[in-house]
């Protein structure tokens, strides 16, 4: 059997079809959800976004969305005398939808925030029909819950398309194209898409990366904090070394494989 695996070379995964039915809204065709020769024309697209040297291009945006974070934390501990007690998930749950905004939009990393908060109100109605799914022909009902998803994937299908267009528009005059949504409306434009629009295409792997990477991350980032306050030690050792790389700079890429510490 394992053998027979590995031979297989078939570019079906298995993904279930009722993913892309009863969760089209959310999810639609994008990678998370597609077989065959549009996943992987979605995966020779979106896979590049990811290689080191990329996201090493990223660490700025990363360290600029962060700091917006502490200077809001720094705010809530000013105005209460110097101690406030914050429950830090809504934080950090925002810091992972600012990065990817950022990474994904560019300049219009704005809008992408808008379009992450319409698309947490998406998946927080979706999750209550649950016990819903596969009831035939469910999802076809005006019941409120369903209007409410309805106008919901409306609006953040229509901002998605607006926010590609301008973006079209801005690199066909500029020449300057190295996010990851120009890389999106780049796929879009060939490759095996007769089951789905360009469109659709666009949208559909935008609301996937928004919807893969921003619970990951803020999951991650959550467990470190955790792991820190339980282990003052090591939170002492970490913030030492961070120091004496940083030196009062921020962070940059090169500076990453010196803190040892931090890569423990």
């Amino acid at each position: 059997m394992a053998k027979e695996l590995a031979n297989c070379k078939s570019l079906d995964l298995g993904k279930p079809c009722y993913l892309q039915k009863e969760l089209g809204a959310l999810l639609g065709m994008g990678i998370l959800t597609s077989n065959g020769d549009l996943w992987l024309h979605e995966r020779k697209v979106i896979a590049p976004e990811f290689f080191m040297g990329k996201v090493k291009g990223m660490v700025n945006l990363m360290v600029e969305a962060g700091n917006t974070m502490l200077n809001l934390w720094e705010s809530e501990v000013e105005k209460h005398d110097g101690g406030a007690e914050m429950v830090v998930d809504e934080y950090l749950r925002n810091l992972s939808a600012d990065v990817i905004s950022r990474a994904s939009f560019g300049s219009s990393f704005a809008q992408g925030k808008e379009i992450f908060n319409k698309i947490r109100q998406l998946q927080m109605l979706m999750a209550k029909q649950t016990m819903l799914i596969g009831v035939p022909s469910f999802r076809y009902l005006p019941t409120k819950s369903n209007r409410e998803i309805w106008s919901l994937d409306t609006s953040i299908r229509n901002l998605i398309l607006n926010i590609a267009k301008n973006h079209d528009e801005h690199d066909s005059a500029t020449h300057i194209n190295n996010d990851f949504l120009h890389s999106i409306i780049e796929g879009a434009k060939g490759g095996p898409l007769s089951s789905c629009t360009p469109e659709d295409f666009i949208v559909d792997n935008c609301k996937n990366i928004y919807f893969a990477g921003h619970e990951t991350t803020s999951t991650t980032a959550t467990w470190c904090l955790l792991l820190l306050a339980s282990h003052p030690k090591w939170q002492s050792s970490a913030r030492g070394e961070v120091l004496e790389v940083c030196q009062g700079n921020s962070l940059q890429a090169d500076m990453l494989q010196k803190l040892k510490t931090l890569t423990v």
